[in-house]
């Protein structure tokens, strides 16, 4: 596939994958994603792009931005 997954960040969501209408699919923790429907990620969640690719992927999402300049973590958020 040309396009075959789309990640977004968007400001106050989740990050969420998009599998693109793939041949070979898109994978969360094992789960084949539905085209073209967003998935939520979670810290720690596992991703593949193709049930015959051997490599996968650990989600970590980047830290949040707070308005003050601090980093915003899971915990709160530390200047």
């Amino acid at each position: 596939s040309r396009l075959h997954a789309e990640l977004r960040f968007a400001a106050g969501e989740p990050p969420t994958l998009r599998d693109a209408g793939s041949s070979n699919g898109t994978f969360v923790n094992g789960d084949r994603l539905r085209a073209q429907e967003p998935h939520a990620l979670r810290h720690g969640d596992v991703v593949q792009f193709s049930a015959f690719e051997k490599t996968s992927f650990r989600f970590e999402p980047p830290p949040r931005r707070d308005d003050g300049g601090g980093t915003e973590t899971e915990e709160g958020t530390s200047r």
